[in-house]
């Protein structure tokens, strides 16, 4: 049995990437910290953009809550390997359609996010290994700092 301690699975005392219920994937580590974005962040073309250092080489799925803008049709969450251009039908994540990427050799994935703030909690994003999104849950930093 695993127990949630400060928004971390723990299972004999070790953390745990991802928890499976019936066969199903119901959680998997958010490697997205709001608290990363929001000191580490940099602009570009209006546009806030952030790198994780991630596994090289390695599928992660992204997804979001947000909506994005209905009327214009454009996302408002990007995601990419470091150096790419935000596109909405390239590489625009918005809810119910995440984008699963694999990163490049550095490891290094860049999330960015248009014109919106992540500090009042309404917006989430999530990154997780693998291609499977399951539920949001916050990146044991945001709950740790």
């Amino acid at each position: 049995m695993a127990d949630i301690i400060h928004g971390t699975w723990i299972k004999d005392g070790k953390a745990v990437d991802a928890v499976y219920q019936n066969g199903a994937k119901v959680y998997g580590r958010n490697y997205f910290s709001v608290s990363g974005f929001t000191t580490n962040k940099y602009t570009f073309a209006s546009i806030d953009s952030y790198d994780l250092q991630l596994l090289p080489n390695t599928k992660y799925t992204v997804s979001t809550n947000n909506v994005g803008i209905p009327d214009q049709g454009y996302a408002n969450i990007f995601v990419g390997n470091k150096g790419f251009t935000p596109s909405t039908p390239v590489n625009g994540v918005i809810v119910n359609k995440p984008q699963t990427v694999t990163t490049d050799n550095t490891g290094v994935l860049t999330i960015a996010a248009r014109s919106y703030s992540l500090a009042d909690g309404k917006d989430k994003i999530q990154v997780e290994l693998g291609t499977v999104e399951t539920a949001w849950t916050p990146a044991p930093e945001d709950i740790l700092n």
